[in-house]
């Protein structure tokens, strides 16, 4: 990057001082009004649904949070704000830093301003504490929530070089962390297309299926689960290697069985119930709770497995397998059974009930290549699911990897 040859030429002896000599932290900011703050629960980690009513997509004040939310007012509804250029860090919670520069009222963080914005570019601090986010990590402590020691914070050690210097960086990596959003929102925009789309396959194919005819599914399946009094206690719960799998709704993750964080039984719970014994492409159903209507087709796996009392196996399928799990995944079958579940604190369907579901299935040929069409489809929103994470990741480490390079500079003391 020629930005490295520029630093190269004009840093030879760059001076270092600390974080305290060139920002104000002291400066009182306008928080969250108080009529607000009735409404807030832990602000930085959760919202109430009364606040994000407060909040809207077209605001020009931003509520900074440090957390994980963040979102705009106007001011309208809340006419008590700053406006200022800032660096923020969390007051308790993990290490975080942000900038924001505009209007904005704060949600409880330390905040600071440049204590001299013709010699120090407040958004060239912001980077370079970014890039020692580990340092400042270690200087969060405490045995429940942690807090910032500030005195060691403050002591940090900036490198000063040349306010043009500085805002070439700034300059450069803005637009380095810009490409980076971009690519990240174009990837998530083209996953969600290819979901949308989909879905949209999944549910008309399968309504509109030629020849079909229309049957229940106790007709097509047998519906099986664990009988009440051969379920379990952690008593029977056993180490990896001691006995069988027994999958539960967690293990269901986007339609698809995860081996990766397993719970074990011993081998005399699992072979107490053979009508539930696990085999490859039966089909899996979660009929309780919050996870009702979770799916997934058994591909894959690994050892001897069964279930646990939140799901059901569908066996002796009259039908092909994985159309009947594409079926199950229709949004005509999950709102009929989100509408027969029962009522009380953890809500489910009766096998019974799941048993009654009609739907249309169609002859053997028709529902072969639905499948075809429905697994080519698949494949390729489930492609981008796993691909997107690994291509941010590597984005993010390849922004990280210029960013601490341009910050990397020699002090006056280096020899």
């Amino acid at each position: 990057m020629r930005i490295l040859e520029f630093i190269k030429q004009n840093c030879k002896n760059v001076e270092f001082k600390p974080l305290y000599e060139l920002t104000i932290w002291d400066k009182k900011f306008k928080g969250i009004p108080k009529e607000w703050q009735e409404k807030t629960i832990k602000f930085n980690h959760i919202l109430s649904a009364d606040l994000k009513n407060l909040l809207c997509d077209d605001g020009d004040i931003f509520l900074l949070s440090t957390g994980n939310f963040s979102g705009y007012t106007n001011s309208e509804i809340c006419k008590n704000f700053n406006q200022a250029e800032i660096i923020a860090l969390p007051s308790g919670g993990f290490a975080n830093i942000k900038y924001f520069n505009g209007k904005f009222i704060d949600s409880g963080n330390l905040l600071a301003i440049s204590k001299d914005t013709s010699k120090v570019n407040l958004k060239f601090i912001f980077y370079y504490l970014q890039s020692n986010l580990k340092i400042i990590e270690k200087m969060f402590r405490g045995a429940g929530i942690k807090h910032p020691e500030m005195s060691s914070i403050l002591s940090i050690k900036i490198p000063v070089p040349s306010l043009e210097v500085q805002n070439k960086i700034v300059e450069v990596l803005d637009s380095f962390s810009s490409l980076v959003r971009s690519l990240v929102r174009s990837l998530v925009l083209e996953k969600t297309a290819r979901e949308k789309q989909y879905k949209y396959y999944l549910n008309h194919l399968i309504t509109n299926a030629r020849n079909s005819r229309i049957f229940k599914l106790g007709e097509v399946c047998e519906i099986k689960g664990r009988i009440g009094f051969r379920g379990y206690t952690t008593a029977d719960m056993v180490k990896e290697n001691q006995g069988a799998i027994t999958l539960s709704p967690r293990n269901i993750i986007n339609q698809k069985i995860d081996f990766s964080d397993l719970q074990f039984i011993s081998w005399a719970k699992y072979e107490e119930s053979p009508e539930i014994m696990i085999f490859e492409n039966d089909v899996v159903f979660c009929k309780t709770g919050s996870t009702l209507g979770k799916v997934a087709i058994i591909e894959n796996l690994p050892q001897k497995t069964t279930l646990n009392p939140q799901l059901v196996v569908f066996k002796n399928i009259k039908c092909n397998n994985r159309f009947l799990y594409y079926v199950v995944s229709t949004e005509n079958f999950q709102s009929k059974a989100q509408s027969l579940k029962g009522v009380g604190a953890v809500p489910n369907i009766s096998q019974g009930n799941l048993a009654n579901i009609e739907f249309p299935l169609p002859p053997l040929d028709e529902q072969e290549r639905i499948i075809r069409i429905l697994d080519s489809l698949n494949e390729l929103a489930n492609g981008l699911s796993a691909g997107i994470p690994k291509e941010i990741e590597l984005r993010q480490k390849q922004y990280e990897y210029w960013r601490d390079r341009l910050l990397e500079f020699p002090s006056k003391d280096s020899k």
